[in-house]
């Protein structure tokens, strides 16, 4: 699994910048782009959006995010694949959520889960999450064109 630090040295990389023509068009110092990329220190937000900017990279705003306290506990890991794969994977995803429905509707239609609706609840969240991977993916590869 990457770090977040080696995310921002692949996509610098693959924009072919050095860490001095990074560190100029991002208007920093590049010994806070070395920072960055060798973990020492973490980027604000503002600064990832505007690296996924200078490098070119729009997807590199949801691979960074990945790495982020809040994603790692709330939403699962995504691998990203190309556009046609993603799309794939979010008709898929979709169509599970569709299933899921009116499970969904029943569990909740006295506002709250019961234990005896457990398992069927955790059938509901790995479908929700699963489109959360899908969308994600789509998002991504839709962002880099791929």
């Amino acid at each position: 699994m990457a770090s977040l630090g080696d995310i921002l040295r692949e996509s610098r990389r693959s924009a072919h910048l050095s860490q001095d023509a990074a560190a100029m068009q991002s208007f920093c110092d590049v010994s806070t782009i070395r920072r960055y990329e060798n973990g020492s220190i973490t980027p604000s937000w503002d600064t990832i959006c505007t690296l996924s900017e200078v490098y070119g990279d729009p997807g590199l705003k949801y691979r960074a995010q990945q790495e982020t306290e809040p994603w790692k506990t709330t939403f699962p890991r995504v691998e990203f694949v190309s556009l046609p794969v993603s799309a794939l994977h979010v008709i898929s995803a979709t169509q599970e959520m569709s299933e899921s429905a009116e499970t969904l509707a029943s569990i909740l239609a006295d506002g709250k889960i019961s234990p005896e609706e457990k398992d069927e609840w955790e059938t509901v969240r790995s479908a929700v999450m699963g489109q959360i991977v899908a969308c994600t993916q789509l998002l991504e590869a839709g962002a880099d064109g791929k």
